[in-house]
């Protein structure tokens, strides 16, 4: 029997802890809305951005010891592609809600959320070759939808040029990311990680288009899927790694 590493048990209790952290969130935005009070905005912000932040750098942390420790190269691509995703967020988090200075969207913290997508891609496409699974065609059709969708929330809207751009390609990025954790799905073996950057994906998508038609930048319902799924990406991945599908 192969003895597990205590990588495995903390990257667990980890995505434990974000499932109940989401699930309180989640209660209390629930609440303010249908009570029409603020107890979110002056009781759990502050604590909700350092959790936030908090499980984003377990995760990469924990991708990155795993890669020390097991010399897989999937682990630090995957830790590099959180690493951006975090970076991008500590940043808009110091700019946008402790230094109370607005920023622009896009702004510089993008670099970063593309980041992530650009390196989760050859991840699960390496994952893909593991599971001995064909990219299917119909993935394109995900990847024109999405730009689509966009084309039409914005139809008679004024939006800059340069905005536009930006979110047409960033939303492609994040439907590519879609398309084949989705496509991944089709394998037993890897589902955790497919579910975990579909989840990542949709949430992006979700928050572009809502900055592009709208002034919101600060979306909080979205947060929680976020982290939940930064967490079940690195306990997923280290998971496989311990029963040996990575080698």
């Amino acid at each position: 029997m192969v003895r597990e590493h205590p990588l495995q048990h903390v990257s667990l209790a980890m995505f434990a802890c974000a499932i109940a952290a989401s699930i309180g969130v989640g209660g209390t935005l629930l609440t303010d809305t249908l009570s029409g009070t603020t107890v979110f905005d002056e009781v759990l912000l502050d604590l909700h951005y350092f959790l936030m932040n908090g499980f984003f750098i377990v995760a990469v942390s924990l991708l990155f010891v795993g890669y020390y420790h097991y010399q897989r190269l999937v682990l630090l691509v995957a830790g590099l592609a959180l690493s951006g995703w975090t970076l991008a967020h500590l940043y808009w988090t110091l700019y946008v809600y402790l230094a109370s200075v607005p920023i622009t969207y896009p702004s510089v913290a993008d670099l970063g959320f593309q980041a992530f997508h650009l390196l989760i891609l050859p991840t699960l496409l390496y994952l893909h070759r593991r599971a001995d699974i064909r990219v299917r065609r119909s993935v394109v059709g995900v990847v024109i939808a999405a730009p689509l969708l966009l084309a039409v929330v914005t139809i008679g809207q004024t939006i800059p040029i340069g905005r536009f751009v930006y979110s047409l390609w960033y939303i492609i990025l994040a439907a590519a990311s879609l398309a084949i954790a989705t496509n991944l799905l089709l394998s037993h073996r890897f589902r955790g990680i497919a579910i975990g950057v579909a989840l990542f994906a949709v949430s992006d998508i979700t928050y572009t288009t809502i900055a592009i038609v709208t002034p919101r930048l600060t979306v909080e319902f979205l947060d929680p899927v976020w982290y939940v799924s930064a967490t079940l990406i690195a306990a997923s991945l280290l998971r496989y790694e311990q029963e040996g599908r990575l080698q």
